[in-house]
């Protein structure tokens, strides 16, 4: 599985071919570097990393100011490994919740269909989870002797279940009332 730098930057120059200077910018603009730590100083390196495993390649092109600059584009296997990553962050049952927030800026890229399927079944494992952790509470505070931080730990674990919930509810219905679907975030940022 790529990291979630590897798979957001495979992800914007699978949109649209960019320079690594326009995907730092696509991260301020998007303000990922809020949740994802080290994201913009490490770009340069997730695009090297990225061409070594032949997921992108870069061609040469004359810039306005007459430098030369390299546009990345994804390759056929960079493509086949970004739509498996998205699926996998889509349905896998993670403990690590940031993986919603990250799959949820390429959703476009998978059919509409497939999507709805994938947090069908993300919402089913995730309400199973908050019906364990909503047990483990009741346990730890009706007989339990469990110390108040590993509580508090379980409270914090039950609460982004419950975001992460809404969020799906939320999804689920802008999918189904979604008229279009194939708006991409590089494409909204100037």
């Amino acid at each position: 599985m790529l990291t979630k730098l590897h798979f957001l930057v495979l992800g914007i120059v699978r949109e649209n071919p960019v320079n690594p200077y326009r995907i730092l910018k696509i991260f301020e603009e998007l303000r990922l570097s809020e949740w994802l730590t080290g994201a913009n100083s490490s770009i340069y390196a997730a695009v090297n990393a990225l061409v070594k495993k032949g997921y992108i390649a870069g061609k040469q092109e004359k810039a306005e100011s007459d430098r030369t600059r390299v546009i990345y584009s994804s390759t056929a296997e960079g493509e086949a490994v970004f739509l498996e990553n998205l699926r996998l962050l889509l349905s896998g049952d993670s403990d690590d919740y940031s993986s919603l927030s990250t799959a949820t800026l390429f959703l476009c890229h998978l059919p509409k269909r497939d999507v709805s399927q994938l947090l069908g079944e993300k919402y089913t494992e995730l309400k199973k989870k908050e019906a364990v952790l909503r047990k483990r509470i009741h346990h730890m505070e009706t007989g339990s002797r469990a110390n108040f931080t590993l509580l508090m730990n379980t409270k914090h674990l039950l609460n982004t279940v419950s975001a992460d919930l809404k969020t799906l509810d939320m999804l689920r219905t802008e999918i189904r009332e979604s008229k279009s679907w194939n708006s991409f975030i590089s494409r909204d940022i100037p």
